[in-house]
C-alpha cells in the first residue's frame, strides 16, 4: 500500500449514470473533468497512474463557523470560488467510482472515502463563482446550472484509490 503526504484537491466532475441489468446504479460515478491539487507529487501520481487531468493550484479554505469558502487559483488567475453552509456531520464511509482517460483508454477507478461529512439537498446552501482562468472558461462552456441539486460538506476525509482498470479502448 502506498500513501502520499496530505494534500488538498478540488474535484470538478460530471456525474455519470450507469444502470445495471436491474435498472439500478450501484454507487455514484463521476467523469473527472479537472482535478487541481496542492502538491506536485499528487499531481504526478494522479496523471501517471490514473490519467486524471490534475494540475498544481493554490487551494485556500476559510471557515467562520457557519460558512466554508474555498478559492482555487492557478497561474495567478482565479478558477473557482465555492461557498457552502456548514452542516452537522457524522462519520461516514462512502464509495464512488471515477472515469478518466489515459493513453486512449477509458479507465474506471473505485475510491473509498471515510471521515466526517454531511449532505444537504437545499439548493440555497451552496454557490460557486467562476474566475478568469482557462479552466473557468471550459466550465462556463459546459453550461452548468448555477443552482446545485445537493451539496456535501466534508471537513475531514481520507480516501483510498484502488487500481484503475481499463473498461474501453477509445
Amino acid at each position: 500500500m502506498t500513501s502520499s503526504p496530505p494534500y488538498n484537491e478540488f474535484m470538478i466532475a460530471i456525474p455519470v449514470e450507469q444502470i445495471d441489468n436491474d435498472g439500478k446504479q450501484e454507487i455514484p460515478i463521476y467523469y473527472i473533468f479537472q482535478l487541481p491539487v496542492t502538491t506536485q507529487e499528487a499531481c504526478d501520481a494522479g496523471v501517471k497512474y490514473y490519467g486524471y487531468p490534475k494540475f498544481v493550484a493554490q487551494i485556500d479554505y476559510q471557515e467562520d463557523g457557519e460558512t466554508t469558502r474555498c478559492r482555487v487559483k492557478a497561474e495567478g488567475k482565479d478558477i473557482v470560488s465555492l461557498e457552502v453552509q456548514s452542516l452537522s456531520t457524522t462519520h461516514q464511509s462512502l464509495d464512488f467510482c471515477t472515469y478518466s482517460v489515459k493513453n486512449e483508454k477509458l479507465l474506471k477507478t473505485l475510491i473509498q472515502i471515510e471521515g466526517q461529512a454531511g449532505l444537504a439537498t437545499d439548493s440555497k446552501g451552496a454557490k460557486y463563482f467562476l474566475g478568469d482562468h482557462p479552466v473557468s472558461i471550459e466550465i462556463m462552456n459546459l453550461k452548468m446550472s448555477a443552482t446545485p441539486t445537493r451539496y456535501q460538506y466534508a471537513p475531514r476525509l481520507q480516501s483510498i484509490l484502488h487500481r484503475a482498470r481499463e473498461v474501453l479502448s477509445l
